[in-house]
Parts: C-alpha cells; structure tokens; sequence
C-alpha cells in the first residue's frame, strides 16, 4: 500500500525553478531530470522505508534520497 505524497508549495516551487535554471543550458533536460524527480518520490511513496533518515532530524519519518 503507498502512502500519500504531499507536495508542500516551497517543494513546488523549487522543482519548478530547478526545472526552468536547467532549461537555460539545456531545453530537453528538464523533462528527463523532473521525470526522474517525480519517479523517485513515487518510489518512496510505495517503500518510504527504502530512503535514510535525514541524520539532521533524527526523525524516522524524515527521510532523504541522494
């Protein structure tokens, strides 16, 4: 079973300035490097145990990908 995933508006808004900075230098990479994005955070939708804890929180519900 997934787990919602919520998009808070600062999370929107920083993979929509990534997307348009990247787009600068290369205006085919940002729908490959959103994809990708987005395909990560499905992932952890479905095992959100499969990423680390943030070391910083300590928090077992925080996690991070690289």
């Amino acid at each position: 079973m997934a787990f919602q995933r919520e998009w808070s508006e600062t999370a929107s808004e920083d993979l929509k300035e990534i997307i348009t900075y990247i787009a600068l230098d290369d205006p085919e990479a940002p729908s490959n490097l959103s994809g990708r994005i987005i395909h990560r955070i499905e992932i952890a939708s479905e095992f959100p145990l499969s990423n680390r804890v943030v070391p910083e929180k300590n928090d077992e519900f925080v996690r991070e990908t690289i």
